[in-house]
């Protein structure tokens, strides 16, 4: 902890002192703001969200535009973890375009990575699949451990969640042939943060399949791990699973054991599950005969719900509104595009009905002038006729 606070002052003072004293050194004062980020980002995610804006900002104002796109990134994924998920595409993309156009590799997998994510969550898995495929290509071509593991990782998740309500054993059983891929490729120690989604990704699908045992296992090493990095959102969604599972198996003491574990930490954070949380839990009391427990837990589940369906509305609007101005741009541009081709059709038949008046006139011109010549030819020849005509009367008249 001593550490952390040594490094968000160091922070403080880099920024005061660049501010100040006009530095430009990009390096020198986002590291230790992009360090708090991703600090606050497993622990109170509203702070990250607060530090990424100010990124955001900064990076614009003073950075360059490799730190824009680092900073159009990085809010990108907080905004997919507060579930802000049409601001966290447009961020994404925009960092998208400018790895592209920097020819940054690694930019370039994390934002389609990212992006992937998105996708996932408005459950648009074939772009997701999509995604994940063709940063598997970029990641096999570079050979790099690390970016293989996330590539892996990636469309194994996107396969499991592809199966939400359907589960379809053959690609879930694809799904976890691509986890142990990815497992393959983790070269760092056991307590790495790369299990931690891994683990959740072997427990899901394992869950779907309906091996419970497995799908425990996995789940109980991922909430380990969860609080050994003190991941509130990892210890919410890991508790959260063991809990319907317990109650599936039938041990509805481990299941609330485990659902008000989540509920402890689901209040430091913005959890966007809470209200299904909160309903496991008033069930759990009802069944209990608890009816005072099940009353408060039903009342915060009513809240919470109607908050998220409020959201989810809004989030609808928000979506068909984007798509309206995306089809309304895409149909100017079509018009634009329509005009621009009649335009130059336009163009053409006027250069062709310019090019056939030169032609008409020059014939016109050679025409005229051929006639008028064979015209003096032929005036000539006449009038010297007549004179020789006249001469030969003369003559005539003269021998008479």
């Amino acid at each position: 902890m001593n550490n952390l606070k040594l490094i968000f002052a160091t922070g403080k003072l880099l920024l005061i002192f660049n501010f100040l004293f006009g530095q430009q050194s990009s390096i020198n004062y986002f590291m230790p703001l992009k360090d708090s980020i991703t600090f606050y980002s497993t622990r109170k995610i509203t702070r990250a969200d607060s530090l990424a804006k100010i990124y955001l900002d900064y990076a614009i104002q003073h950075g360059n535009k490799v730190d824009v796109a680092d900073a159009l990134l990085t809010q990108g994924e907080i905004q997919n973890s507060l579930y802000q998920f049409e601001q966290a595409r447009e961020n994404i993309i925009e960092s998208l375009k400018y790895y592209e156009g920097f020819h940054d590799t690694l930019g370039i997998i994390k934002a389609k990575l990212a992006l992937g994510m998105n996708h996932n969550f408005l459950n648009e898995f074939d772009h997701s699949i999509e995604l994940s495929r063709e940063v598997i290509k970029i990641c096999e071509a570079n050979g790099d451990s690390d970016l293989l593991f996330q590539g892996y990782y990636s469309m194994g998740r996107a396969l499991g969640w592809s199966q939400y309500g359907r589960n379809n054993i053959d690609t879930l059983n694809l799904a976890i042939s691509f986890f142990k891929k990815a497992q393959q490729h983790i070269t760092t120690n056991y307590d790495s943060l790369y299990y931690l989604p891994l683990f959740r990704g072997f427990g899901d699908a394992y869950y779907k399949l309906g091996n419970y045992t497995e799908a425990l296992k996995y789940f109980e090493m991922n909430l380990r791990q969860q609080l050994f990095h003190k991941s509130n959102g990892g210890i919410i969604n890991s508790a959260y699973n063991l809990g319907i599972i317990y109650k599936e198996l039938g041990n509805p003491d481990k299941s609330i054991f485990y659902l008000k574990l989540g509920e402890q930490y689901a209040d430091n954070l913005n959890y966007a599950g809470l209200h299904t949380l909160y309903f496991e839990i008033y069930t759990y009391y009802l069944l209990k005969s608890d009816f005072k427990n099940a009353l408060d837990y039903y009342q915060k589940y009513v809240e919470v719900n109607d908050k998220k369906l409020i959201a989810d509305k809004n989030g609808a609007v928000s979506r068909l509104t984007m798509l309206y101005q995306t089809e309304k741009q895409e149909s100017q541009i079509k018009d634009q595009q329509a005009d621009i081709q009649i335009m130059e059709l336009e163009v053409k038949n006027q250069k062709v009905i310019i090019f056939l008046s030169f032609i008409s006139l020059s014939v016109f011109i050679f025409a005229s002038y051929s006639y008028y010549r064979l015209y003096k030819k032929n005036k000539a020849s006449s009038e010297k006729n007549v004179l020789l005509l006249k001469e030969q009367n003369h003559r005539v008249k003269n021998n008479l």
